[in-house]
């Protein structure tokens, strides 16, 4: 009977330590696989977290930047010269924009800043000072043509007419 109260005991004791290894190896798995997946998941959190941040950022660093070289882009107005005048008579640009004056009419075109006839007002220079002068930006294309273009770097209200043959005007407006 000793024998088998000894076997018992030792089976007993076996299975005892058995399930408690087996509840310890169960504790282990289970901490290494949560540990792995909660390193899948920080890996995959910040990641997406990081791209979509990042994206975020660069929309609205894309959106201000655009703004930006759109307030400051000089632009390129268009003035008509018709049978009727000019169109339109009066324009409001910024100071580096540019003015393309386009030739639409029966009569010929040759745009030149007031007072006529001797178109100082832009450049404070005569026409015959001025005209075949490059060093000298005077608002004058200097001679008929079908298009004259004139880039403002002056602020100011800028009179202007039609010189040969002298004819109707406007003015551009020029503002910082």
């Amino acid at each position: 009977m000793k024998k088998e109260k000894i076997r018992d005991k030792a089976f007993s004791a076996r299975k005892k330590l058995s399930e408690k290894s087996h509840r310890y190896r169960q504790k282990i798995k289970k901490k290494r696989s949560n540990t792995l997946d909660l390193d899948k998941k920080d890996l995959k959190r910040p990641l997406s977290v990081t791209l979509f941040t990042a994206l975020i950022v660069f929309a609205v660093a894309f959106t201000a930047l655009s703004g930006m070289q759109d307030e400051n882009t000089p632009e390129t107005h268009v003035v008509e010269f018709t049978d009727r005048g000019f169109d339109p008579v009066t324009l409001e640009i910024e100071k580096g924009d540019t003015v393309r004056f386009v030739d639409n009419a029966s009569i010929t075109m040759w745009v030149a800043s007031d007072t006529h006839p001797t178109h100082r007002d832009y450049s404070n220079t005569t026409m015959t000072e001025h005209c075949g002068n490059d060093s000298i930006q005077s608002f004058d294309q200097c001679s008929t043509g079908p298009e004259y273009e004139f880039t403002f770097e002056k602020t100011g209200d800028w009179t202007y007419h039609n010189h040969e043959p002298f004819a109707s005007g406007g003015e551009i407006k020029v503002t910082e």
